[in-house]
């Protein structure tokens, strides 16, 4: 049979190991709706896990099957809810959308946002929990031109905008 006290430190290793893939998963969903998802809260819970569960360990000496339970729940309800919440498009699907928009004989190509400004705010945008008001931004060169487009992250709305945003930023109702 496992002594307790090499059970709790299993334990405590599993809830660390965990914790890390949540954190990884965090880190992914930042980068796929940059600027647009608030992740934080999310992760300042996933980093107090380990902690918060150790103590809990440490102080007990020992946990029932509902503690058990309990931790479980939570482990497997922070990351259904970051799921459950993220927005329909990605910024590579809003990237898609503006490529398929563009099915011209010129070429093109996307030119990286200034200064790492991949979205911009907006006003009126659906409400969606944790969800930020902004959309993605994009801009494209041509040959001969440069156009900016904007891309809703929660319906997929492809918008021209007439000027580049952060040359003159504004609200987006002036830019469009």
């Amino acid at each position: 049979m496992i002594k307790v006290k090499e059970r709790n430190i299993f334990l405590i290793i599993c809830i660390t190991l965990i914790s890390i893939l949540e954190l990884y998963y965090i880190y992914t969903i930042n980068i796929e709706y940059k600027g647009i998802y608030e992740i934080g809260i999310f992760t300042l819970l996933i980093i107090a896990q380990p902690f918060v569960f150790g103590l809990l360990l440490i102080k007990k000496n020992t946990i029932s099957k509902f503690e058990t339970l309990t931790i479980i729940t939570i482990y497997l309800f922070l990351p259904a809810i970051i799921y459950f919440t993220l927005p329909e498009y990605t910024y590579n699907d809003g990237k898609e959308i503006v490529e398929l928009s563009l099915q011209q004989d010129r070429t093109f190509r996307f030119s990286d946002s200034s200064s790492g400004k991949y979205t911009i705010p907006v006003m009126d945008n659906p409400e969606q929990i944790f969800v930020s008001n902004r959309e993605y931004y994009y801009i494209v060169d041509f040959a001969d031109e440069t156009k900016y487009f904007i891309v809703n992250p929660l319906t997929g709305e492809l918008n021209e905008l007439s000027k580049d945003y952060w040359s003159n930023p504004g609200t987006i109702k002036q830019a469009v």
